[in-house]
């Protein structure tokens, strides 16, 4: 960026010592006003209007350095301002318009079109912190389609709106994590689908950034969760299928870990009740694969009291086997 400087200030030099060459070997004229000291060439020297080429001295310590039309910066020219900014391209009635060339005091270089003084069109800007972007200008904001490669190594391609990520657009993140879907005001807004580097992915509603509304998260091609988010948490109804196949249909809080609802079980048991830390807890009923239940109140993933209704001798094994034989009340009968 420094070397680009250099480059643009040796320009605007040489440029000077030519003028300075023509300023001997022609007529060139010299006019002093309230804006500043002009050398250059004019079309009608009683009115003083500038014509042709010309050196213009501003009073607020800026110089141009190019053509002129009627009085204006018109064509081609090079302007040095006083913050040590340098703009070199083309100029229409007092105006960048066309392509041009910015660079910037804190190093920042745009290459691209102008409009009306404006960046508008495609352009090209280098910001002085790595930050590349190639894409659709609209009065001096990345309007339109864009693609943007951070210093951090995160790439972005799609829409912006007046000089932020909106619309639809997919971010490649440094970590591996690939995100495609809607953006508000540079945060994932509306729906999309993210990848997660460790190959869960969730897709869905978004809100402000985070997962908010109805989502599939998947863990892998078996294990799954189906239902409400709030605020990147799950909340609210959803249908979740584990590793090992058993299935959880009911009220989810992951504030709480709370857990209402009912667990179908591989070996065809099932639970009606709530849970705690993924535990069965609190008031429940459990099924038996034989079709007996258990009923009463559970803590912390055992039976804790109620009726467990046995037919068989051999039911005994089942509610030994499920309930670690932690037994502290049961009724038997036949």
């Amino acid at each position: 960026m420094k070397f680009m400087k250099k480059i643009s200030n040796i320009f605007f030099i040489l440029t000077i010592l030519i003028f300075n060459f023509k300023l001997y070997a022609n007529q060139i004229h010299i006019v002093k006003s309230k804006d500043g000291s002009y050398k250059g060439e004019l079309s009608d020297t009683i009115n003083q209007i500038k014509e042709g080429y010309g050196i213009m001295n501003y009073s607020n310590g800026d110089i141009y350095s190019g053509e002129w039309k009627s009085g204006m910066k018109h064509g081609k020219g090079t302007m040095l301002y006083d913050d040590g900014s340098v703009y070199i391209g083309k100029w229409s009635n007092e105006n960048k318009s066309g392509y041009g060339e910015t660079t910037s005091s804190d190093g920042t270089i745009y290459k691209g079109s102008y409009r009306a003084n404006y960046r508008n069109g495609f352009g090209k800007m280098t910001y002085s912190n790595g930050d590349v972007y190639n894409g659709e200008w609209k009065y001096n904001s990345k309007h339109g389609k864009g693609i943007m490669n951070y210093a951090s190594k995160d790439t972005y391609e799609g829409q912006w709106r007046n000089d932020s990520i909106s619309g639809y657009g997919e971010k490649l993140y440094k970590n591996g994590n690939i995100y495609k879907g809607q953006w508000v005001k540079n945060a994932r807004h509306g729906n999309g689908e993210i990848i997660y580097f460790n190959g869960y992915s969730y897709k869905g509603s978004w809100e402000k950034g985070l997962r908010h509304g109805f989502g599939i998260l998947k863990k892998n091609k078996y294990s799954f969760y189906k239902g409400q988010w709030n605020e990147d948490i799950r909340l609210g109804f959803g249908h979740e299928v584990f590793e090992n196949e058993d299935v959880f249909i009911g009220y989810v809080n992951d504030n709480n870990s709370f857990r209402q609802g009912i667990m179908k079980y591989t070996d065809s048991s099932k639970y009606l009740g709530s849970f705690l830390n993924d535990k069965i807890n609190g008031v429940g009923i459990f099924i038996l694969p034989n079709g007996n239940k258990i009923k009463g109140n559970f803590r912390n993933g055992f039976f804790g009291e109620g009726i467990y209704k046995m037919d068989k001798i051999t039911d005994f094994y089942y509610f030994l086997k499920f309930w670690n034989y932690k037994i502290l009340k049961y009724f038997f009968t036949k």
